[in-house]
C-alpha cells in the first residue's frame, strides 16, 4: 500500500504527503547498446498456496536453444505466460508476424482462465521483456491488460515492467547512452534495480542480469552480481555525500 507521511506546513496546517514507492510490485529492466542488450530483475515472486506468499527466485526464464530470454513479473498470471510461451517450440523469430501473433494468443488464452482467485483484479495488468539472440540489437515487450488487449511492442532502446512510477528510473531517463557498451549499461541495469529496492523493498529484492548478444544469451554470474552490488551502493553513498556533505551518515 502507499505510505503517507505527514508534514507540518504554514500556518500550523498538517500536510499527508502520499508516497507509491512502498507497493508490491516488482521490476525488470531492459536496455539496447552497441554490442547488445542487457535484461536485469529483481528476484521478489509473489505465489500463493493455501495463503499469499513470498519468495526469492528467478523471474528470467531462458530458452538458449532458440536464444530467447523472458524477464516477468512477480506475479502468478505474468509467469504462466512467460512458461507457456516458452514450451511452445514453434515460437522462436520474433521478427515472423506469425510467431509474434502466437505470443500475443498465448497472452490473451491465459488471461481468459480463471486467474482473479490467484492475481487480484488490481494486479492482472502485466509485462514481459522479451530479448531474442537473433536481433541482439532491439527487444519486445508484451504488454497483458485483459483478455482482448495483449501486445508486443519492439523496443529500440531501453524500457521498465513492474513498477514504473519507481524514481529509480531516473538514471535511465538521464544516463542511458544507445551508444554505450553491455558492460557499461550492467551498471546502469544494476543501479536502477537496486535504487529501486531501496525506495520499494516490500516489492523490490535481490537482482539477476542476463545479457543477449550475437553469440547467445549470458547470466551474469553471482561473482559479477556482488561486485556490481558494491559499486551501486558506493554510487548511492557518494551522490548523497556531494549533494549534502554536512549530513549525518
Amino acid at each position: 500500500m502507499p505510505t503517507a507521511t505527514a508534514i507540518a506546513g504554514r500556518e500550523g496546517k498538517t500536510f499527508k504527503y502520499v508516497s507509491d514507492e512502498d507497493t508490491l510490485v516488482t521490476m525488470q529492466v531492459g536496455l539496447v547498446g552497441t554490442d547488445g542488450i542487457v535484461l536485469a530483475s529483481d528476484l521478489k515472486t509473489r505465489f500463493f498456496d493455501e495463503y499469499e506468499n513470498f519468495g526469492l527466485t528467478s523471474k528470467i526464464l531462458i530458452d538458449r536453444a532458440r536464444g530467447l530470454a523472458l524477464a516477468y513479473a512477480g506475479y502468478e498470471i505474468s509467469r504462466e505466460v512467460a512458461k507457456r510461451i516458452l514450451t511452445d517450440q514453434g515460437i522462436f523469430d520474433l521478427e515472423n508476424s506469425c510467431h509474434r501473433q502466437a505470443i500475443e494468443r498465448i497472452a490473451s488464452e491465459v488471461y481468459r482462465e480463471p486467474f482473479p482467485d490467484l492475481v487480484p483484479p488490481d494486479r492482472r495488468d502485466s509485462e514481459i521483456l522479451i530479448v531474442s539472440s537473433r536481433t541482439p540489437f532491439h527487444f519486445n515487450s508484451l504488454e497483458m491488460r485483459n483478455e482482448n488487449r495483449c501486445w508486443l511492442t519492439k523496443r529500440y532502446d531501453k524500457a521498465v515492467s513492474g513498477h514504473r512510477p519507481n524514481t529509480a528510473t531516473f538514471f535511465l531517463e538521464r544516463y542511458y547512452d544507445r551508444t554505450a557498451s553491455i558492460g557499461e549499461l550492467k551498471l546502469l541495469a544494476a543501479h536502477v534495480i537496486l535504487t529501486a529496492s531501496r525506495l520499494n523493498p516490500r516489492g523490490i529484492e535481490g537482482m539477476e542480469i542476463v545479457t543477449c548478444t550475437e553469440s547467445g544469451l549470458h547470466m551474469v554470474p553471482d561473482k559479477e552480481i556482488e561486485g556490481l552490488t558494491a559499486r551501486s551502493e558506493k554510487l548511492d553513498s557518494e551522490i548523497k555525500a556531494n549533494l549534502l556533505p554536512n549530513s549525518i551518515r
